[in-house]
C-alpha cells in the first residue's frame, strides 16, 4: 500500500500548507508518491543547489507505486472535484487558504456535495475544521502541521 498525493506543489500559501502536510504524511512511514498539481519547482542551480521548499520531497517525484493506495488531495478547489478517484479511498486535506477561496465564491451545497465525495476530511486545525462541520456536518480530523503529532493524525488512513 502507498500513498498518492496529489497536491498544489509551488510557493503560495497554498503550497506551504501542502508541504506540511506532506511532511506529515511521510512522517507515518507509508510510501507516499507526490504528484504535483501545479509546476513543481525543484530545478537545481549550477551548483546542485534549490532553494523551493518542495525540495526536500523531491525524490517522491518519482516514488515507485504498487497496486493498491490511498488517494490523498491538497489542492485549489477546482481541484477537488477532478482529483477524486473512484473505487480507491479518497483523503481531502483542507487548508486555510483554498477553504476560504471556496467559500466566498461557491454556494454551500456545492461545498457539501464534494465534501461527501471524499471518505475522510482533514483540516489544518481546529477552527477550520469546525467552519467545515458547521457547513457539512461532517467533522474533518485535524492534522496538527508542524508538530510531532501531525503524523498520527494520518494513521486513521487505512484501505478497506
Amino acid at each position: 500500500m502507498f500513498i498518492r498525493y496529489l497536491a498544489r506543489t509551488d510557493e503560495t500559501s497554498l503550497g506551504r500548507a501542502a508541504a506540511a502536510y506532506c511532511d506529515a504524511l511521510v512522517a507515518t512511514g507509508v510510501p507516499v508518491r507526490l504528484v504535483g498539481l501545479s509546476l513543481t519547482q525543484v530545478q537545481v542551480d549550477g551548483r546542485g543547489r534549490c532553494a523551493s521548499l518542495w525540495d526536500r520531497h523531491r525524490a517522491l517525484l518519482t516514488s515507485p507505486m504498487d497496486d493498491e493506495y490511498i488517494n490523498v488531495v491538497c489542492g485549489n478547489v477546482e481541484d477537488w472535484n477532478r482529483c477524486h478517484t473512484t473505487g480507491v479511498v479518497n483523503a481531502l486535506l483542507i487548508a486555510d487558504e483554498n477553504f476560504e477561496f471556496w467559500s466566498a465564491n461557491n454556494p454551500q451545497p456545492a461545498l457539501i456535495d464534494v465534501v461527501e465525495k471524499y471518505d475522510m476530511t482533514f483540516a489544518t486545525s481546529s477552527a477550520m475544521a469546525n467552519v467545515v462541520e458547521r457547513v457539512t456536518a461532517r467533522r474533518p480530523i485535524v492534522v496538527p502541521v508542524g508538530t510531532e503529532h501531525a503524523a498520527g493524525a494520518f494513521f486513521r488512513l487505512r484501505l478497506p
